[in-house]
């Protein structure tokens, strides 16, 4: 099961490519927005840690559908700005200790789409729209 927490949801998981942190989308506790928030496997207790949010691309948009790249150093994720039907990607990258840094905009398709998922040789986004 994913660990949610106090928060409601637990949509769109996601493994990092080394199977040790879970990434999935939920509404914060007493919330509206959605956000990314994260887990990591605790072999000791062969279940997962407790829940936290990401604080880097975390925003008062709604944050949904994170991918970890294949190469385990990026989290690829869709921001949807309230009010707005604005769909927009963006790339977090992992600095040296293994945390999220900057979050940079990417170029999201004429009409939108949501769910970007890099390739496993980062060639190609797939996505989903309509």
């Amino acid at each position: 099961p994913v660990p949610t927490g106090a928060g409601r949801g637990g949509r769109d998981p996601a493994l990092s490519p080394d199977g040790q942190t879970l990434y999935f989308v939920q509404t914060r506790p007493g919330g509206t927005d959605a956000d990314i928030w994260t887990s990591r496997w605790d072999p000791a207790a062969k279940g997962w840690g407790g829940a936290a949010p990401l604080p880097v691309v975390n925003t008062l948009g709604d944050e949904r559908g994170p991918r970890p790249t294949a190469d385990g150093r990026g989290l690829v994720f869709y921001r949807e700005a309230r009010g707005t039907g604005r769909t927009s990607w963006h790339l977090s990258a992992f600095d040296p200790d293994g945390e999220l840094s900057s979050v940079v905009e990417l170029e999201t398709p004429a009409g939108g789409g949501t769910h970007p998922n890099p390739a496993a040789d980062g060639s190609v986004m797939y996505y989903a729209s309509g």
